[in-house]
């Protein structure tokens, strides 16, 4: 049995009951997030910021050191992130349209997370990435209008 159960157990320490109830609910999560990224099209953002997220992480765990960041990568903040990528990320309002911007919008999104959480630790680190995620999309948009008219 703990062969089956091994890495749920490393990520929810209160037993196999636990981590079967932790397990089903990361599933259910990245179904139910599954439907919905595919129903608004938002996969480029999803998929770059998940990378960016982990890569950005991984790297810090060589910087700062792993106790730093091991609560990342556990539990309720693995919950938080599949949450995050699949429900507020893919906001129709909030986030491009295009493919290129949103993989772009991804990338910043999670490199605005780690830094907050790198500088502050801050349970918001999630929302603060999304808030400067959205002002630089504000941003690119005013950019590129400019740009369009500069042009007519």
């Amino acid at each position: 049995m703990s062969v089956l159960f091994g890495p749920l157990r490393l990520t929810a320490p209160i037993g196999l009951i636990g981590s079967l109830a932790y397990g089903a609910t990361l599933l259910s999560h990245s179904a139910a997030g599954w439907l919905v990224v595919g129903r608004v099209r938002k996969w480029p953002i999803v998929l770059a910021f998940l990378a960016s997220y982990f890569a950005l992480f991984a790297a810090a765990t060589f910087v700062v050191g792993p106790p730093e960041v091991a609560e990342i990568f556990v539990g309720a903040d693995l919950l938080a992130v599949v949450y995050f990528a699949s429900f507020i990320l893919t906001d129709p309002p909030t986030s491009p349209a295009r493919a290129p911007a949103q993989v772009a919008s991804g990338a910043v999104v999670a490199g605005a997370s780690v830094a907050v959480f790198l500088w502050t630790g801050a349970a918001h680190f999630l929302l603060s990435g999304v808030l400067v995620g959205n002002l630089a999309e504000a941003i690119r948009r005013v950019w590129v209008s400019r740009i369009r008219r500069r042009r007519a």
